[in-house]
């Protein structure tokens, strides 16, 4: 008889671990999937709307000259502002004075990370969907 009990404990006990371990892989997984790194930007642009929060969380891009922020994302789009008209409260963005970077398709709509500059020194930015 107690070796029945053994068993069954020995069952359960697995069987808690099997799915305390899978919850722990599944939030590995979702944290990893929206974390930033410059490589996952450069090297998997489709998903960079997933870690374009956290890129903003992280970097402070308000006061980064364009060539620190062209050595973190890469090169900008520049088709972007030739296909896309940005505009911010109805204003239209000049297109010296911003770096526009593709974030993919997020439900049927393209977005866009357009960050402003002034003097070759981030200003602002905002997201754009189009």
């Amino acid at each position: 008889m107690d070796e029945v009990k053994v068993k069954r404990a020995k069952m359960w006990n697995y069987a808690v671990f099997g799915v305390l371990m899978a919850l722990l892989a599944a939030v590995g997984i979702f944290v990893y999937r929206r974390t930033f790194t410059a490589g996952k930007w450069r090297d998997v642009p489709e998903e960079r709307f997933r870690i374009v929060q956290n890129l903003l969380d992280r970097y402070k891009l308000i006061g980064m000259t364009e060539a620190e922020i062209t050595a973190l994302l890469g090169e900008e789009e520049q088709y972007a502002n030739e296909r896309t008209s940005f505009k911010l409260h109805s204003e239209p963005i000049d297109s010296e004075n911003s770096l526009v970077y593709n974030l993919g398709v997020s439900y049927m709509d393209d977005e866009w990370l357009v960050i402003l500059t002034e003097n070759k020194v981030a200003t602002g930015y905002f997201i754009d969907i189009s």
